[in-house]
């Protein structure tokens, strides 16, 4: 059998693909909670350094915090990159300082509109469809850690959030951060009845930041 030639002309060609913006793949990440994207966006960051092991982007996402965002990185723990692992933790003071960081960048209006947009798409348009002032005012991206709990047969909630921004009437931009730990769910429906808490709380604050509040 002929060995395959390692690179072809260019008058060989059949097919390209050229790939989009990362911007359309951070977008698949957040709107949908796409955690097998995320956690290849590792192995992207450590090929783009010549590395062949995804764990090497972390000292890239660690002086990326450090020296380009000014944030202490011992607030944060990462064991992978969508949030799933154990080890993962953040505290709301980081979560605060990194996304204020994204709102004096060049990229944040293509950031903001990439988070879930409550009402609108995403995870978030599951909520505050209809009769709701802060439809399409809050940008937010959701996070769950839960595990069985076989003793009781009920799901035990690690902790569930919601952050990004609240749009005002005014047009200003507010960061906001809910975070609930400990908690624990019956069923599956009581557990999406947290998740619904969270976003129902997200609109009386992007009333309040319309108010001066």
């Amino acid at each position: 059998m002929a060995e395959l030639p390692d690179s072809y002309h260019s008058d060989q060609q059949v097919a390209a693909y050229v790939s989009p913006p990362y911007r359309e793949y951070a977008k698949l990440i957040l709107k949908g909670s796409h955690n097998l994207v995320a956690k290849l966006a590792l192995c992207d960051m450590a090929a783009s350094r010549g590395s062949t092991d995804c764990f090497d982007a972390f000292g890239l996402i660690n002086g990326f915090l450090t020296s380009t965002a000014g944030i202490d990185p011992t607030r944060f723990q990462l064991g992978d990159g969508r949030g799933g692992d154990p080890a993962d933790r953040a505290t709301p003071r980081g979560i605060d300082q990194l996304l204020r960081y994204w709102l004096r960048t060049p990229d944040a209006d293509a950031f903001r509109p990439s988070l879930p947009i409550l009402g609108v798409d995403g995870t978030g348009a599951l909520y505050c469809t209809t009769d709701c002032p802060a439809k399409g005012k809050v940008f937010a991206k959701p996070g769950s850690m839960i595990e069985p709990d076989r003793l009781n047969q009920q799901i035990a909630v690690g902790g569930q959030a919601l952050g990004g921004y609240l749009l005002s009437e005014q047009g200003c931009l507010r960061v906001f951060d809910l975070l609930v730990t400990g908690a624990s769910a019956p069923t599956t429906d009581t557990f999406l009845d947290l998740v619904n808490d969270l976003n129902q709380i997200s609109v009386p604050l992007q009333q309040e930041a319309s108010h001066g509040g």
